[in-house]
């Protein structure tokens, strides 16, 4: 192990300047290996010290870096990784079992509530990764006992299917960054306020440490004394002065535990809070002090750039300070590619309904359509999960491209035009003869409105054709999607059912990629 040096400070920007001096000078010489809480973070300290770009920079979170690591034990191993939602899967199988079985007594009563597995998999991975095993747990109790158990089914499921979770991940990486000389070890490093959520992952810092030749921790004020046990290093505070406007007190103390001394107010800064309640608690009492001042709630806006974490937060507040609001999006705002597809599921599941396939119409998936209006299926390729671990095992299964098709030439319908209204009109039910059948008597109901029409009526003409050319476009639109629908299986392998969705989703979506990332992690 090479030298060590931790600095740490309640202001960011001190310490991106510091790790980025170490990153400029070990870079003239060396790779450097910089590992950040977030990707997003080390990619911003390398751009930040190397505007015009530089090789041998590995900026990544540690997750990611254990996922390098591992890669080669695991193949050897012939395992595969796992991801948050296939733990979760796990554990609603082994729930399942062992309640079947009537071996859980102490969860026995709550086995069945729908957020049960999910918590088992929380649980038995953070008990992995502080090295707590079943034998461990068998002693403390009943609740310990089913914990035990359901850990034991956990593991088996994990070797019966070859799968490696994260703790088993961050074990490999261990072993390997510890015995072997990886490409990622041995270099230079930068640890820029990692997350050290575990034992695990304080061993796999270690084992990192221990073979680097130089290491510079950074960590905010408050946050240092896990890489100060690591490095054993004495740390260095960057915090030299005390601040003089509000605007770098707010920086030195924002991370601070301690009680920051009193000072007069900067005009230049218009408010700061310690959290994101109190934030949108200081944003509600703005609106009503400018309201008290003849401002109208009509010209007051609020603009998130966070939305799925601060929106909740923003109406709580909003509702309680009495101030009526709008919200261009909801608190939760799912993707309208998956909400699409379950429409077609739920079409799928009644019978082939119109006010299904009509709500998935409505959600503007609508994919490409060919001159005829009949659905183009998207090109067949590999959509790799939005997962930390799989995303670092991008290789697709045998036989799918994974090359970028080139932009299709088919036209697009955004909004189906009147389709809704053709589909009561026609009053079609479920199955494919009885759309066609429908579609047809409506089309040949409007054909006979035009040989009926009298010259005092020709002003319907136009109106009259514009309905039958919808008609068609509407039959050779929907009848291919719904001999699809129709030709689910009731019951299949999920191997089976993943061919059947993906097919589903490439030839009824426009957007599909969400939904086959997701089909991809399952």
């Amino acid at each position: 192990m090479g030298p060590c040096w931790l600095v740490h400070s309640r202001s960011n920007s001190k310490l991106i300047e510091r790790a980025g001096v170490f990153l400029s000078k070990w870079a003239q010489t060396s790779e450097v290996l910089l590992i950040a809480s977030t990707r997003a973070a080390a990619s911003e300290l390398s751009v930040s010290t190397f505007p015009d770009g530089a090789q041998g920079i590995h900026a990544m979170t540690l997750i990611q870096l254990a996922a390098n690591l591992a890669a080669q034990p695991m193949g050897r191993a012939s395992l595969a990784p796992i991801s948050r939602l296939g733990i979760e899967a796990i554990a609603a199988r082994i729930v399942h079992v062992a309640h079947r079985a009537k071996k859980l007594h102490y969860f026995g009563p709550v086995a069945e509530t729908p957020g049960f597995p999910r918590a088992v998999a929380h649980t038995i991975t953070e008990l992995r990764l502080q090295g707590i095993g079943a034998g461990d747990l068998a002693a403390t109790g009943a609740p310990g006992a089913d914990l035990a158990l359901l850990m034991n089914l956990y593991l088996g499921e994990l070797a019966q299917r070859s799968l490696a979770d994260l703790p088993l991940l961050l074990k490999l990486a261990v072993e390997e960054a510890s015995q072997n000389n990886h490409r990622l070890t041995g270099l230079p490093l930068v640890l820029l306020d990692p997350a050290i959520e575990s034992q695990s992952h304080e061993k796999l810092l270690a084992a990192l440490i221990q073979r680097s030749p130089a290491v510079l921790g950074a960590a905010i004020t408050g946050d240092e004394q896990p890489l100060e046990s690591l490095l054993s290093a004495v740390p260095e505070s960057l915090d030299d002065k005390t601040p003089e406007t509000t605007l770098d007190r707010v920086r030195y103390w924002l991370f601070s535990p301690q009680q920051p001394p009193a000072a007069a107010p900067d005009p230049h800064l218009i408010f700061s809070a310690p959290g994101e309640n109190l934030e949108c608690v200081e944003i509600a009492r703005r609106i009503r002090v400018l309201a008290g001042q003849g401002v109208h709630f009509d010209r007051i806006a609020i603009l998130l750039r966070n939305v799925e974490q601060y929106q909740p937060l923003v109406e709580e507040a909003l509702r309680r300070a009495a101030i009526p609001a709008y919200f261009s999006r909801g608190v939760a705002r799912p993707d309208p590619a998956g909400r699409a597809l379950l429409a077609l599921l739920a079409c799928a599941g009644e019978g082939c309904s119109a006010s299904r396939f009509a709500e998935y119409l409505s959600l503007g998936q609508v994919p490409p359509v060919d001159k005829n209006g009949a659905p183009v299926k998207q090109p067949l390729q590999w959509t790799p999960p939005a997962d930390e671990i799989l995303a670092n095992f991008p290789t697709p299964p045998p036989g799918l491209d994974i090359e970028k098709p080139e932009a299709a030439e088919e036209p697009t319908l955004s909004v189906p035009m009147g389709w809704e209204q053709l589909l009561v009109d026609a009053a079609v039910i479920g199955g494919h003869d009885r759309w066609a059948r429908r579609l047809r008597g409506l089309r040949r109901e409007f054909q006979a409105q035009l040989r009926d029409l009298d010259k005092e009526d020709e002003s319907n003409r136009p109106h009259i054709e514009r309905r039958i050319e919808q008609l068609k476009r509407l039959e050779h639109f929907s009848l291919p999607l719904i001999d699809m629908l129709g030709a689910l299986p009731r019951s299949a392998n999920w191997s089976e059912w993943l061919d059947r969705l993906s097919e589903l989703a490439r030839m009824a979506l426009r957007h599909p990629e969400f939904v086959l990332g997701v089909l991809s992690e399952f």
